[in-house]
């Protein structure tokens, strides 16, 4: 591997090192791994954490830089149990060859001697998995891998561009619909925009498992994870929504518009309109009212998530 300070480079020979805080690693001929819990530091100190096969990985002393290589590689010699297949991540097409194994939960597509290399395919429930992982290899004693991150686009140029660029976006989506945090960040917005500005945990709380389930009070709407029916019935029919607030909680009830909607929304109660009819502009308002399109101060929009009035 090498590294750099920004005036002179400097190439390591050796299986590994140690790591130095003037030197920034340029080349992806190695990984520089953190001894403590094995996450991979990029750039100037960023974190990223490794799936380490058998949760082992290299541990003692400073951060060191270790050459690494990439391989694919087959995960079973034997048949496996449609649980295990469930672990493979490398899909396959559907084989055009008879299975050689078919009985059974699990069929096998491969070998006529009945070996099983990284070229083998499982199908479980009409579903085709390859018997392979590819996965990245520290080459100091071959001890230490993880997995490879996986990459749906190289170049535009590839094959099957697009299919492969729709394939990532919607990996992606799937990944954040699913996050742990989705029910409760959607939640407390609709929240926000429905009832009150301020929700209780409890009130986002039964926002967010509403969401979950498909289901609120004992009524089941759809049943499944994302039901917005159910998610829109906790928000309007859940008792902090509801029940009319008395003396001092009366002073954070409700819902506070932000400065541009109210603006906007008290002009069209108005039906404002131009006088020569044409397209209404307004001169930028940051400075008067706090507020503009295209004007946050972070791409965070201007409130934090934890904002609270």
């Amino acid at each position: 591997g090498c590294t750099t300070n920004g005036a002179k480079m400097y190439w390591n020979f050796h299986g590994s090192g140690q790591g130095r805080g003037d030197l920034m690693p340029i080349c992806k001929a190695h990984v520089v791994v953190k001894p403590d819990d094995g996450a991979l530091i990029v750039g100037r100190g960023t974190e990223i954490p490794l799936d380490w096969k058998d949760g082992k990985h290299p541990s003692g002393g400073a951060p060191g830089a270790h050459l690494m290589s990439a391989r694919t590689q087959a995960v079973f010699n034997k048949v496996p149990t449609a649980a295990e297949v469930a672990t493979l991540k490398i899909g396959a097409p559907k084989p055009s060859q008879a299975c050689q194994i078919c009985s059974g939960d699990v069929k096998v597509y491969g070998k006529s001697d009945g070996s099983f290399d990284a070229k083998t395919v499982f199908e479980v429930k009409g579903k085709f998995y390859l018997n392979a992982e590819s996965v990245v290899v520290l080459t100091t004693d071959g001890k230490f891998s993880f997995r490879n991150p996986p990459i749906f686009l190289r170049s535009k140029d590839d094959a099957n561009a697009e299919a492969q660029v729709h394939a990532e976006v919607s990996s992606l989506i799937d990944h954040l619909f699913h996050h742990s945090n989705t029910p409760v960040f959607v939640g407390k917005r609709l929240i926000q925009r429905f009832a009150t500005s301020n929700p209780s945990g409890r009130y986002i709380r039964a926002v967010g498992d509403a969401f979950k389930s498909g289901t609120y009070d004992g009524i089941v709407y759809s049943g499944r994870y994302g039901d917005l029916a159910a998610t829109i019935a906790a928000v309007l029919l859940h008792p902090e929504a509801r029940i009319q607030k008395k003396g001092q909680a009366m002073t954070i009830d409700g819902a506070l518009r932000e400065p541009f909607m109210k603006f906007i929304h008290m002009m069209r109660s108005m039906e404002y309109q131009d006088k020569a009819h044409q397209p209404v502009v307004f001169d930028e308002l940051q400075n008067v009212i706090g507020q503009f399109p295209f004007q946050s101060p972070t791409v965070f929009n201007f409130y934090r998530a934890d904002f609270e009035l």
